[in-house]
């Protein structure tokens, strides 16, 4: 007998108002230890972080199975759905901004690099620390950085964000506007993606309540958030056919966080009979999205100082190294073998190794012809490879365009790691400092599992919604129109809007 669908299903509504009163208590659900007598002094910002984001993460995986297992049967049942999921997200990010960024120092970075550009100075050009920089270290702003002995490494559309909010608002509130008007326009981005596989837009939920992007948003404060929607577009455009537009997007999508490129194996596409060609691939993606990279560097080619500033020593420290579970197994396997002792010897060897064997796989991927239209499951095959196998450094906040992929492929081993990989803030109060084995273990060995499971399940087309069993209704109708209707879309402009409102008349922006 088949499963019916509730207006409004009690475990959405459950696992949302659970939710909203996590959030709502975050900064206070460490006090509760010391009220009941079990400890003497508030737990730590990190170990606080990864309790709560667990506890959240259990709340949430119940609202992303009812997703998964029972999507609504209706149009008006899944507009109905989802603008209870957008009402939560929207209250779980409102009760969680006040405060200053507390499990990464990144935010204070962002602040740094933009006030440095914005007084017409390259941030890539000198550190924090360099002489020619002490006219702005005229507050305390500098005493917050992380690595202030190596100049400024984020990508140029970045900084230029960066600079609007030093030039508008420069303090952790404009940046934090900044940040959450990029990701409305990603979730704009994601329903869109939703509605072209003919998917429920309700799915969105699997991004939107996702524990770690909530937390890492508004308390870890990342600028991954203005890539999302770049990177979602790209994808977009790529399926619709529209090679050049995809090539943009990704180039934007690049230009805010680095590690995009990777996407560009997934995207690009070899040549039909009668196409033209460019080494074998369809030329307009591929040019139009170096063109792109070459407009985002070039105001920088023209200031002294460079373009790369510390991105090549971030791959090239051994000491970088945090979270990277399989690079830690290849090395100590290394040392094994050779009979030595500290395995560390063998870090920057097994990073070598992982990336050789990651450009491998991608090279295979750009030449093989795609059977139907595999791009979704192509780009989180090679996004997912980057962080798993190339990445010295796995920070949760890294698996940010994992999970919103995931909000369209429902994948299993992205939606656990989301899960687990707040676990790895444990390094801070362990000791020695290094991530737990344990930890480890919870990240990786269910993650490598779900990722068998997949590839071996994987369907031959994005479009073809899958398949559903007796007790599972039938997800909704795949529709020819591939945009989402303007109200919905034009719900997120409002709402990030209206967070502006509360925030610069309502007090909190002190």
């Amino acid at each position: 007998m088949p499963v019916t669908n509730e207006r409004l299903p009690r475990i959405l509504l459950l696992s949302g108002l659970l939710s909203l009163a996590l959030y709502a208590g975050y900064d206070h659900w460490g006090e509760l230890p010391m009220a009941l007598g079990l400890v003497r002094a508030r737990p730590s910002a990190p170990l606080n972080a990864a309790i709560l984001l667990s506890l959240l993460w259990m709340t949430y995986i119940p609202a992303v199975l009812w997703v998964a297992r029972t999507p609504p049967a209706t149009r008006t049942e899944d507009r109905w759905a989802l603008a209870w999921v957008i009402a939560l997200a929207v209250l779980f990010r409102i009760v969680l901004l006040p405060g200053e960024p507390e499990i990464s120092s990144d935010f204070y970075r962002y602040l740094w690099d933009g006030r440095v550009f914005h007084a017409g100075v390259n941030p890539y050009a000198f550190p924090p620390t360099a002489q020619a920089l002490a006219p702005l270290r005229f507050d305390s702003l500098h005493l917050h950085l992380n690595r202030p002995d190596v100049p400024g490494f984020y990508p140029p559309l970045a900084e230029w964000v960066f600079r609007a909010v030093d030039a508008f608002h420069p303090n952790v509130v404009g940046l934090k506007f900044a940040f959450f008007s990029f990701e409305a326009f990603g979730a704009g981005a994601l329903l869109v993606l939703l509605r072209r596989v003919g998917r429920p837009l309700s799915q969105s939920l699997v991004y939107l309540w996702n524990p770690l992007i909530v937390v890492e948003l508004t308390r870890g404060g990342h600028s991954d958030a203005i890539m999302l929607p770049w990177l979602l577009f790209a994808l977009f455009f790529r399926m619709n056919g529209r090679m050049a537009a995809a090539g943009v997007a990704l180039g934007f999508a690049t230009l805010a966080r680095l590690y995009p490129i990777v996407c560009l194996f997934a995207l690009i596409r070899r040549a039909r009979p009668g196409e033209r060609r460019l080494f074998g691939f369809e030329p307009a993606l591929p040019i139009a999205f170096g063109m792109t990279l070459l407009a985002g560097y070039l105001p920088f080619l023209r200031m002294e100082g460079g373009v790369l500033g510390n991105v090549p020593g971030y791959l090239a420290s051994d000491w970088e190294e945090f979270n990277a579970g399989i690079r830690i197994v290849l090395r100590y396997t290394l040392a094994w073998a050779m009979g030595v002792d500290d395995p560390w010897r063998y870090s920057a060897t097994a990073g070598q190794i992982l990336a050789a064997g990651f450009l491998v796989y991608c090279v295979r991927v750009a030449l093989r012809r795609e059977e139907g239209d595999q791009t979704l499951r192509r780009t989180i095959a090679v996004l997912g490879g980057w962080l798993l196998l190339v990445t010295p450094s796995v920070e949760p906040w890294y698996a940010w365009g994992l999970v919103a992929l995931a909000a369209v492929t429902l994948s299993p081993a992205w939606i656990w790691f989301s899960g687990a990989a707040g676990l790895s803030y444990l390094k801070y109060v362990a000791r020695p400092s290094l991530v737990p084995t344990w930890v480890l273990i919870i990240e990786f060995l269910p993650t490598l599992a779900f990722l068998a499971y997949e590839t071996g399940k994987a369907p031959a087309s994005d479009h073809t919604p899958p398949s559903t069993g007796e007790l599972v209704p039938q997800p909704l109708p795949e529709r020819r129109q591939t945009l989402v209707p303007l109200y919905v879309i034009g719900m997120f402009p409002v709402i990030a809007i209206l967070i502006v409102l509360i925030f610069f008349f309502g007090g909190f922006a002190g």
